[in-house]
């Protein structure tokens, strides 16, 4: 048993993807198709600037100051862009999953747990 969005208990099972040996789905095939479905979008709506700022600054961990100097702008400025950026991708993800399944109330914290529990297989991210 996991917890439930709104604090009660939901049933999750725990089957491994199909294709590999390793890695859980945490959550439901549908749930899951909706959640990459919803974060696709959101970087798909997404500015290229803030897209590269994101990826830059989470995926390949560039420092703020190397960052800052890339951009032209300054520490607190950039630091101000990154959160904004991320702060609307958790926006439109949690909109598009409204829109999606308006009975479905996840917050944008539940979806991190949710990503984090999951294999990236379960999402339809290929390992490398």
């Amino acid at each position: 048993m996991s917890e439930g969005v709104e604090g009660g208990e939901t049933d999750v099972e725990m089957t491994a993807p199909e294709g590999q040996n390793g890695g859980y789905c945490s959550a439901e095939p549908p749930l899951l198709e909706i959640m990459r479905d919803a974060i696709q979008a959101a970087f798909m709506a997404c500015p290229a600037e803030d897209f590269v700022l994101l990826q830059l600054a989470h995926a390949d961990d560039l420092h703020v100051m190397e960052l800052a100097k890339m951009f032209n702008r300054t520490k607190s400025t950039l630091c101000r862009d990154v959160q904004r950026a991320g702060e609307e991708i958790a926006q439109t993800t949690i909109r598009y999953i409204k829109a999606t399944d308006p009975w479905l109330e996840l917050k944008w914290e539940d979806f991190l747990d949710l990503c984090r529990s999951a294999s990236p297989a379960c999402l339809g991210v290929e390992e490398p």
